[in-house]
């Protein structure tokens, strides 16, 4: 018993050490006291800040100020916990505040120190929530998403695509009215230029007879009139 005792004890140890390093979060500098070895093995970005030349290293100490103390909490239950998080309280979840968007935080967190294996843990994390609880993403979430990435984010892409999904399939009483859509689109540029891409690619693999359907060249022109429905339209045929 005692030698299995040792053993764990010794495992634990190697895994995790016994050098500590702090580290200080957001504005207002939460202290966070993490094992440095699992730490610098897991990250690179903490290995440069601590096992280098710099005064992080010299002092066992480093700062994130424009960190959020939560999603901070989230990266050190990933890597505690062998890459897993705990199961997403959907109940405490609006469209601007609660589990949902701080993941959506925490996927820019880790791509910011360039953590990929996080970064597709939180997607397919998302991706799972949202399918499961049949919810899209909100508004804030997609401008979320367009601030804390960088252009060619896989969260940008996705956010794209659902909001292409939204445009075609949600009608107007959701909770992406026109108005919304609207808003959105004018809040974030990126957002815009990514959709007018994805809708591009989409559209342009539909099939010729889909197309002409749509073709607003095709079909009756007094579509296009000003006179009231079914009122005889002297105008028949092309004027050319």
């Amino acid at each position: 018993m005692a030698k299995v005792k040792a053993e764990k004890i010794h495992g634990f140890l190697g895994q995790f050490g016994i050098e500590m390093v702090d580290l200080f979060v957001g504005p207002t500098k939460q202290q966070f006291r993490v094992h440095k070895a699992l730490l610098c093995s897991r990250v690179e970005y903490f290995k440069q800040m601590f096992d280098s030349g710099f005064i992080e290293a010299e002092e066992n100490s480093g700062f994130l100020p424009d960190e959020d103390p939560i999603v901070f909490s989230l990266f050190l239950e990933y890597i505690y916990g062998g890459g897993r998080l705990g199961p997403v309280d959907i109940e405490r979840s609006t469209t601007a505040t609660g589990p949902v968007i701080d993941r959506i935080k925490l996927y820019g967190f880790a791509e910011r120190i360039a953590l990929v294996d996080l970064a597709d843990y939180v997607m397919t994390n998302l991706v799972s929530n949202l399918a499961y609880y049949e919810r899209t993403p909100s508004k804030d979430g997609m401008r979320l998403a367009y601030e804390v990435t960088k252009p060619g984010s896989p969260l940008r892409n996705y956010m794209s695509h659902s909001l292409y999904y939204i445009m075609k399939f949600d009608d107007e009483e959701s909770a992406w009215s026109t108005r919304t859509l609207c808003d959105t689109l004018k809040e974030t540029d990126d957002l815009l230029f990514d959709l007018i891409a994805v809708t591009r690619k989409h559209e342009a693999a539909q099939p010729a007879s889909t197309k002409r359907s749509i073709d607003p060249r095709v079909g009756s022109k007094c579509r296009w009139h000003s006179h009231p429905d079914g009122k005889h339209c002297i105008l028949q045929g092309e004027i050319l």
